[in-house]
């Protein structure tokens, strides 16, 4: 399982590092960062499970608002920035992304604890 935390840590770096071009790019590389450190302390703190509760409160709050992020009109992904809606799909499955890795480690580190 370390293989899939740090897989994701880095992919959620490389997210973050992506962002730079983008029009609110701190807002989106601390929600990939944030994510990146979920999944580095996964991996290097022996005691995931005293911080359990920070992965599912990251899964709920990143659902949410890919929830209210979805677009209005869905106009697919694109392969640029033609309209507002494909900015805010891109953004919405980012933050699905982060919160399906969340809920994962979560349950991950749970049935850790329970074997």
């Amino acid at each position: 399982m370390k293989i899939f935390h740090i897989f994701f840590g880095v992919i959620f770096i490389l997210f973050a590092a992506l962002q730079y071009n983008d029009p609110d790019p701190a807002v989106w590389m601390a929600v990939y960062l944030g994510s990146a450190f979920l999944c580095f302390l996964s991996v290097f703190h022996q005691k995931s499970y005293f911080f359990r509760k920070f992965y599912l409160i990251w899964g709920i709050f990143t659902s949410i608002w890919a929830i209210f992020q979805w677009p209005p009109v869905w106009e697919g992904l694109g392969d640029s920035m033609k309209t507002v809606n494909n900015e805010l799909a891109r953004e919405s499955l980012g933050l699905f992304i982060c919160s399906l890795i969340a809920i994962l480690q979560y349950i991950i580190i749970i049935r850790k604890k329970i074997s």
